[in-house]
């Protein structure tokens, strides 16, 4: 639900009260805790060598 241009979250925020700016300003924190999250899981597969090669 990121992409801006997604039909569905077009439709839902229009059916809300809720903007796509205020929308933006909630879920930007969230997806970035997301990719820190994310980045710290691949370098710890990283550096433990976890994988099939």
């Amino acid at each position: 639900m990121i992409y801006p241009t997604n039909p569905v979250l077009l439709i839902v925020l229009g059916l809300t009260v809720v903007g796509y700016p205020k929308w933006l300003r909630w879920i930007l924190p969230l997806w970035g805790m997301i990719v820190l999250i994310t980045l710290a899981f691949l370098a710890l597969g990283v550096a433990i060598g976890y994988g099939p090669f």
